[in-house]
């Protein structure tokens, strides 16, 4: 076993690969492409197409990488460094006159591209070598975008409201990303100018990498820094958070592949990584990203790159500070609750092939000084802000995490390794199962300090037990070594077919037992399909929709909604309802943090839907009086029934001092 695992892992990682030439390329050559990265930038923009500056920075830095043989490989790695490069040059583009402009966002990067590989004399390479599970990969991915792209594919703009408001949460992520994309940079180095569209401390303490991530796509995508029509931005951002959870889905696949390699090949390759890819189509995540949690979401899928890369990282020293830097950066930016499971499994890493990284301690030490202080920015304005950690630790909120028996019967299957030769062995594999004892040592403490505190588990232990079951079906690609190879047969036909075959067989098998896929087959009952029946699956039939989504639509429709006027609904006799409505419209005003003292005390009017009691509606409009008196801008008041809104024209009316008007709509 310990053999396989060396042979495999040298294939990946073999010193022909991270051989470099002894020779840099003639200096003019380096400011020839220096000249043309540029050069290809201004052009891209002219012609509205910025989008291929990433694309040939994606493609440019796989070529100088040497990690990985075949194309997606290569690309994942570049991901993670190019996405890595953006978060920490956001500290640079938040601050310089340009902003988040595509020409000199990509030709810095371009620059910084072609000085890396110059000193570090890498000429590119890119080897266009596939395997027949990147079909798994790719295919897991593509499954995952289009099922939950499904419902929205035949309404556009207002008309997607009834799937895109489902929940409260997305509204302020909406807010951070308009924010950060109007500002050109991130909020927390434009605090002062963020608070209006943002409710305080956001501003400050939220991790805004993914927002930061998804507006700098927004902007090369539509080559201009000009956000638009809000309207047309939030459907834009829903997108791009349905892009990120197809790429984390596509990610854990990876990952799961990327370590299954250390141990097995073919068939067992193909099968582990259907196993992982149906548990993604099974809908497990799903709840997280319905849940309006696309911080969470893009995290995740660098969560899983994290653990994966740790397990079997570069060969290069270099490349290892690099990307193991980046991994921090990338978790570090876009969710730092999940940052203690990425270090933990770095510094674990480190620790176990010390052999190798303490001769090379200098660009390790360099590394970890440089991005142990890009990671600690973002976190020294959340703990210098106003924000309570202790308060914050014991939250409560939507109670969302994947099954909990699926996540503890993996992370014990994994720990079963510890009475294993293997482990003892194998460097990898130890790195793997001490991520896993890491990782359940952390929600074990965390919990049982909630426990403490206030009595049960709450919001943020979900999350991080969240984040355990991503590490955990990562790692789970390592368990395919216990299923043992073909044995050669000699002169069968059959052993020419055979691995591609089990290979099918093992994925159509996986897809049915735990995806619920049944092929067109009768359903044993009349609910149909089983994948039909979870959550990924109803929302792919257009089931799950907003109770607000047709209110909104409405609104939009008699030009109520996103008009720049600060304005508070009364559409529904519900006070959370008329509560969320108002935000999303604050939201679209760009103004939510200026008029978020106004939006709270909506909660206290439950009137505008329907007629209603005498007692209810006057209590409604003392608290409408109130609002309007500590209102510090003028305030509209958008009412559907006529009762209601007549009975709060009075009011003030009765106090011609108070700024507001009352509207007919929804």
């Amino acid at each position: 076993m310990t053999t396989t695992t060396r042979t495999v892992m040298d294939k990946d990682n073999s010193p022909a690969l991270a051989s470099t030439p002894r020779r840099r390329a003639p200096w003019p050559w380096a400011l020839g492409l220096v000249a043309g990265g540029w050069l290809l930038s201004g052009l891209a923009h002219l012609v509205h197409a910025d989008w291929l500056s990433l694309v040939v920075l994606l493609l440019g830095t796989a070529s100088v990488l040497r990690v990985g043989r075949g194309v997606l490989d290569r690309m994942m790695f570049a991901v993670l460094v190019v996405g890595g490069a953006l978060l920490t040059g956001g500290l640079l583009f938040s601050v310089w006159p340009w902003g988040l402009h595509p020409v000199p966002v990509a030709g810095t990067l371009l620059t910084a591209l072609v000085a890396v590989g110059w000193f570090g004399r890498r000429r590119p390479s890119l080897q266009v070598r596939f395997d027949p599970s990147d079909l798994v990969v790719l295919g897991t991915g593509l499954f995952a975008f289009w099922a939950t792209f499904h419902p929205l594919r035949r309404v556009s703009g207002a008309g997607r409201f009834l799937f895109t408001t489902l929940t409260e949460d997305r509204y302020v992520h909406f807010a951070l990303f308009e924010t950060i994309h109007r500002l050109g940079g991130y909020a927390f180095l434009h605090q002062d100018a963020a608070r209006i569209s943002l409710p305080t401390p956001t501003e400050a303490v939220y991790p805004s990498g993914s927002h930061y991530l998804y507006a700098v796509l927004d902007v090369f995508f539509r080559s201009t820094t000009d956000v638009g029509p809000t309207v047309a931005a939030y459907d834009r951002f829903f997108v791009f958070a349905l892009g990120g959870y197809a790429f984390m889905a596509l990610a854990i696949v990876w990952a799961a592949r990327w370590i299954a390699r250390s141990a097995v090949r073919g068939w067992r390759l193909f099968l582990v990584t259907s196993v992982v890819g149906a548990l993604l189509v099974a809908g497990h995540l799903t709840p997280v990203l319905l849940s309006g949690f696309d911080s969470e979401v893009l995290a995740l899928a660098f969560v899983a790159l994290t653990a994966a890369v740790v397990v079997r990282p570069p060969r290069l020293i270099g490349e290892r500070v690099l990307v193991f830097g980046s991994c921090l950066v990338l978790v570090a930016y876009t969710y730092y609750l999940f940052l203690p499971f990425a270090a933990l499994g770095v510094v674990l890493a480190l620790w176990l092939d010390r052999r190798r990284i303490l001769p090379a301690w200098r660009p390790v030490l360099v590394g970890a000084v440089l991005f142990g202080a890009v990671t600690a920015v973002p976190l020294w304005f959340a703990v210098t802000s106003t924000l309570d950690p202790k308060a914050q630790a014991v939250a409560v909120g939507a109670r969302v995490h994947p099954s909990t028996s699926l996540t503890l019967g993996l992370a014990l299957a994994l720990l079963a390794l510890l009475g294993t030769s293997w482990v003892r062995r194998s460097v990898p594999v130890r790195t793997l199962v001490g991520q896993v004892i890491a990782g359940s040592t952390l929600v074990g403490v965390f919990g049982a300090y909630q426990v403490l505190a206030i009595g049960t588990t709450s919001y943020y232990f979900d999350k991080l037990l969240t984040c355990l079951f991503v590490v955990c079906v990562v790692s789970m690609g390592i368990l395919a070594a216990a299923v043992r190879p073909l044995a050669p047969v000699r002169g069968s036909r059959w052993s020419a077919v055979r691995e591609p075959v089990l290979g099918l067989v093992g994925s159509v098998s996986a897809l049915t037992l735990l995806a619920g896929i049944q092929w067109g087959l009768m359903a044993p009952s009349v609910l149909g399909d089983e994948w039909k029946q979870t959550l990924q699956g109803k929302w792919y039939d257009g089931a799950v929709t907003s109770p607000r989504g047709p209110v909104l639509r409405g609104l939009a429709a008699q030009g109520l909604l996103a008009d720049s006027v600060p304005t508070l609904f009364l559409c529904t006799n519900r006070g959370d309802e008329n509560w969320r409505i108002s935000l999303l419209n604050s939201a679209l005003n760009r103004n939510m943090g200026a008029l978020i003292p106004s939006i709270t005390p909506v909660m206290e009017m439950p009137v505008g839907g329907q007629p209603a009691e005498p007692a209810v509606r006057d209590k409604a409009v003392a608290a409408v009086l109130r609002t309007v008196e500590a209102s510090k801008v003028p305030l509209r008041f958008v009412v559907h029934d006529p009762s209601t809104a007549e009975a709060v024209r009075r009011a003030l009316q009765a106090r011609p001092e108070l700024r507001a008007t009352v509207v007919s709509g929804c």
